[in-house]
């Protein structure tokens, strides 16, 4: 009988060991998958940003629209995009020359929220990519604390930036879901500009990047005259 016991009982402790391995790698599974398809959004991302960062025109914009989730298995994963500018140097010799990288870092939203309730949380990324760019960076975006307030505030490449750029698809008061880049030379400087917005409201939102631009940043703008139109650009 007793024998009859311990058989059953490694049968149980085998059935829970195979469950438990089957979960744990169903999990590490689906973060790969997770973790690849924030590889693919985020690459084309900083390439549509590279190309219109890079390009030779004097003007030159383009959008990019992104999906309200990512879809792994039939499960909706919300996420959030973050961009940074930081200077690098490019000659060691010369600490003066230096280049513009835009940072991108994409984050799970439920994760990425959670330190504006507690702070001591650092969030992690499941993505990132970069771009080099000998352009000066100004970026438009409403003060974030976990959702868009109405307060909107420049970031800027020449290192005064406030508050944090954050794209956030699934925000309850004004979801993003475009993200306009716009490029142009203005005396001889190339100037790269980066908004998001929800494509319906896009063409307003500009407008009011343009009259920021001329209050906060006119060394940015292509024409100081129009300030309540696209006076800061010239396409």
């Amino acid at each position: 009988m007793l024998g009859f016991i311990l058989s059953k009982l490694n049968l149980l402790i085998l059935v829970v060991a195979i469950a438990a391995i089957i979960v744990f790698f169903t999990a590490g599974l689906s973060d790969i998958i997770v973790g690849k398809s924030a590889d693919l959004l985020l690459k084309r991302f900083a390439e549509k940003t590279s190309t219109v960062a890079s390009s030779q025109s004097y003007c030159f914009s383009d959008s990019f629209y992104l999906p309200k989730s990512l879809n792994v298995g039939g499960e909706e994963v919300n996420y959030v995009i973050t961009a940074d500018v930081q200077k690098i140097p490019i000659d060691p010799n010369d600490p003066s020359k230096t280049m513009n990288v835009v940072i991108f870092s994409l984050y799970q939203r439920r994760d990425f929220v959670k330190h504006y309730s507690d702070p001591a949380h650092v969030p992690s990324a499941i993505s990132a990519f970069s771009v080099r760019t000998n352009a000066n960076i100004y970026m438009f975006n409403p003060t974030y604390t976990g959702t868009y307030t109405d307060d909107p505030i420049i970031m800027k490449s020449p290192g005064n930036s406030e508050g944090d750029f954050v794209i956030d698809t699934e925000a309850a008061n004004n979801a993003r879901n475009t993200v306009i880049f716009l490029k142009q030379k203005i005396r001889g400087q190339d100037y790269f500009y980066l908004f998001a917005c929800d494509n319906a409201l896009c063409f307003d939102v500009k407008n009011e990047f343009s009259k920021s631009l001329t209050d906060d940043a006119p060394e940015a703008t292509y024409d100081v005259t129009e300030p309540n139109k696209e006076g800061a650009f010239s396409c």
